[in-house]
């Protein structure tokens, strides 16, 4: 039994290794986050441009470490699929069209400061034939995302930024800007709601005439939810009332994210 489990192991690692190769795109765009955030440190000139592009490169870096989590799971699953698409390359072109991925995204970031989870995998559920493992693999994503997120804390955890000298207080702000879009995407995603990741969760467990119907009229849930969402509605009111208990939770500053915003929308003088 040892022996076969170690094949399987064995197996597994050879069938990987040549999938999972870090795309130069990801490295470049983490380069970008990286780059524009020590800019954005230091108070160099053009500091509300070099926020707009951290913040930016940081999310499309947590946007594909969101849908490789997906696809990483869905491997492990029986999905072989994932690895021909490329999406175990952390390549945010490979997850859907540009548009979704990426522009739709930054234009949400523009007008509101929420993170829209614009990335998806193309997963074959039907090769995952165990319900907990198709289960895992909607959450993957979210995980990603808060780890990604409890990253990004670290250093308000440590109070780095209020020990630090208020020349900083730019990149602190674009930091703090980064990490409440993450936050913001989490709850988001978590909503169960057929096409998010909290729906997702649970819908292997959910008997197959439900799915039926839920699927035909899915995209009415999503439609449904930006109305709600970007108007005066009760719903709006809790959404925004559970960002703030995390924020608070985590210690977040919200004059720190407010001013993020500012400096994140550049254009605005």
């Amino acid at each position: 039994m040892n022996d076969d489990h170690n094949q399987i192991n064995a197996n597994y690692i050879y069938d990987i290794k040549p999938a999972f190769r870090i795309s130069p795109i990801f490295l470049l765009i983490v380069f970008i986050m990286i780059v524009t955030g020590l800019l954005a440190y230091f108070n160099q000139t053009g500091v509300r441009f070099w926020v707009f592009l951290f913040v930016t490169s940081g999310w499309i870096v947590s946007l594909s470490l969101h849908e490789f989590g997906h696809a990483i799971i869905a491997f492990r699953g029986g999905d072989t699929s994932v690895a021909e698409k490329g999406y175990l390359n952390l390549n945010p072109l490979k997850y859907t069209n540009l548009f979704m991925s990426i522009v739709l995204p930054v234009v949400f970031l523009m007008m509101g400061g929420i993170g829209f989870p614009g990335g998806a995998v193309y997963i074959n559920m039907g090769a995952i034939k165990d319900k907990t493992q198709r289960s895992l693999v909607s959450a993957a994503g979210p995980i990603a995302t808060a780890g990604f997120a409890l990253i990004l804390l670290i250093p308000f955890f440590l109070g780095m930024d209020k020990s630090s000298d208020v020349v900083h207080n730019v990149f602190w702000s674009g930091l703090a800007l980064l990490a409440f879009l993450q936050i913001t995407a989490l709850i988001f995603n978590l909503l169960p709601v057929p096409g998010l990741d909290g729906f997702g969760i649970i819908e292997p467990f959910l008997p197959d005439e439900w799915m039926i119907k839920l699927r035909k009229i899915g995209g009415l849930f999503i439609l449904a939810i930006f109305f709600l969402l970007f108007n005066d509605t009760p719903f709006r009111d809790v959404f925004w009332y559970s960002v703030k208990r995390i924020t608070d939770f985590v210690e977040l500053d919200i004059q720190l994210i407010s001013n993020g915003f500012k400096l994140f929308q550049f254009w605005n003088f």
